[in-house]
């Protein structure tokens, strides 16, 4: 009649602690989607009249809560769904330890953006063990009863999330420089899903490739572009349709001018490196692999007596505390590891041009493929070095909260028509 009893024991033991937490405000309009369409207020899912409409409620509210996650945006014509991860970086005394701090910042929340696309699609796999023991030693004379108690809990859970993401782009990135961390939202949408499987049908429909394409460039010269991504220009006219990735790479900054020329050619070919995978992730898409999880233990004990050790090292009459002696230490680890595998043949013809920020400090990338035109060369600078006399590294200290802090990339990525 009730159904198996241990499962009704943890519904029950489920709906008595969110009570607790919570009170007695929820109710199930609180697990649907709110806006237009829907009496329900889940925060995580909006309902909208279009896409354009609810991502940008959706972006805008994971940007005044402060929170990293997902947001759902189901309309009459599709779906979207928008992730979002923030990493924080530190500031140095030189100016390239920030930059990379900073620019490692981007790439770890674009890693777990992806991640979290991938779990809405493909769902986790969880796993948790408990372990629990107890144990009681009683001693009892003729004249009086002691005894010592030990108890110990053991709990660890596993999480994973494994799968393919493709068709997704990246919507928004920000420097929040006040607070020293980067926030990357990327979305995938009906759209993008299908510019991937009939990559004919676009992300950008434009009627003049050559100003979407421009655009593309002014977005990345302002800092509107992450440290690496993709899109897709079709021309509505001729149906013809060009794939742009673009990578990033620091120039880091050296006094020599023979290694500041070497730093210089080496950023070039790391940008070209990231420029080149982006238009394979998009095309191909991305492996993506997440491991999470928790590990906590906890001992108490209670103890009325004890055994001392001889000097020759055999145990000694047993002696009674004043007081019972008691104990207690909880341990608790949590962590979180993401890896992301892109592989493919990038496509014959594609041809990489490359620029510098306005500051300096950037070296930009962009891969351009479109079928019409056959392989370009691709040019490679190689430089020398030289020996100078030599000095210890410092690599301790250097962090400095008021060191020069260049603004990174920050702002839209996409217009609102592009998913």
């Amino acid at each position: 009649m009730f159904g198996n009893p241990w499962r009704l024991m943890g519904a029950v033991l489920i709906f008595g602690a969110t009570n607790v937490a919570l009170g007695q405000g929820l109710s199930l309009d609180d697990f649907s989607p709110e806006g237009d369409g829907g009496s329900g207020t889940d925060p995580n899912a909006i309902n909208a009249e279009t896409i354009e409409e609810g991502v940008s409620r959706a972006y805008q509210r994971i940007k005044s809560d402060g929170f990293a996650g997902g947001k759902l945006i189901n309309t009459d014509t599709g779906f979207a769904y928008l992730s979002t991860e923030f990493a924080g970086y530190r500031t140095y005394d030189n100016i390239n330890a920030t930059l990379l701090s900073k620019r490692n910042a981007y790439f770890k929340a674009y890693v777990n953006a992806r991640k979290g696309i991938v779990e809405f699609m493909e769902g986790m796999s969880s796993e948790c063990s408990a372990q629990v023991e107890d144990s009681t030693v009683a001693m009892d004379t003729g004249v009086e009863s002691v005894a010592n108690m030990f108890s110990s809990t053991s709990e660890e859970c596993v999480e994973t999330v494994s799968g393919m993401v493709n068709g997704y782009i990246v919507y928004a990135i920000e420097d929040l420089v006040d607070e020293k961390s980067v926030m990357v939202s990327v979305l995938t949408s009906t759209k993008t899903q299908g510019a991937v499987d009939r990559i004919g049908e676009t992300v950008v429909n434009t009627t003049d490739p050559e100003a979407a394409f421009q655009g593309v460039l002014e977005d990345i010269a302002n800092f509107a572009t992450p440290p690496l991504g993709a899109r897709l220009i079709s021309d509505v006219e001729s149906g013809a349709y060009t794939v742009v990735g673009f990578g990033s790479a620091i120039i880091r900054q050296n006094s020599d001018p023979m290694m500041a020329r070497r730093l210089r050619s080496m950023a070039q070919d790391v940008s070209e490196t990231r420029a080149r995978s982006a238009l394979v992730s998009y095309l191909s898409g991305d492996e993506i692999y997440w491991e999470g999880g928790f590990q906590q233990e906890q001992m108490e004990n209670a103890e009325q007596f004890f055994v001392p050790e001889n000097e020759d090292g055999t145990p000694g009459s047993p002696q009674k505390h004043d007081e019972t002696q008691s104990q207690f230490l909880n341990v608790m680890s949590s962590s979180n590891a993401s890896s992301s595998v892109t592989s493919g043949q990038v496509p014959p013809g594609t041809r990489l041009q490359s620029f510098t920020s306005e500051d300096g400090y950037w070296r930009f990338t962009v891969a351009v493929y479109q079928p019409a035109f056959t392989s370009g060369a691709i040019d490679s600078i190689e430089s020398g070095g030289a020996n100078t006399n030599s000095s210890d590294v410092n690599m301790s200290g250097g962090a400095n909260e008021d060191a020069a802090n260049p603004q990174g990339p920050s702002g839209a990525v996409v217009p609102q028509h592009d998913f």
